[in-house]
């Protein structure tokens, strides 16, 4: 996907290079709501190697909200013994504090 490098940035940073890229574009600012970053982190999430869950796991952990489908490839990813253990744990604390949250 062309967009998982996005993740490299600051998910504040990406949020205004898209409004900014709506505004120049003269689309209605609600264009920008539209954007998929749910859909790029759990993409992400899912990816085989650990670099690309770790870059969304930095946005998760920077305050990026979490949603049921994101909650769900996060508690996945806790449990995949090809990924890295500190990434595991990393994605098991983070769904645990969401399913805290959502019961």
């Amino acid at each position: 996907m062309p967009l998982l490098p996005l993740l490299e940035l600051e998910s504040n940073v990406v949020h205004e290079l898209v409004s900014n890229g709506v505004r120049t574009a003269g689309l209605p600012p609600a264009a920008g709501e539209d954007f998929p970053y749910s859909e790029l982190i759990t993409y992400a999430l899912n990816w085989e190697t650990d670099y690309w869950p770790g870059e969304a796991i930095k946005w998760l952990e920077g305050g990026f909200p979490l949603n049921r489908n994101i909650a769900k490839a996060l508690e996945e990813l806790s449990h995949e013994q090809r990924k890295g253990q500190c990434l595991r744990h990393r994605a098991r604390v983070l769904s645990k504090h969401w399913s805290r949250e959502n019961v």
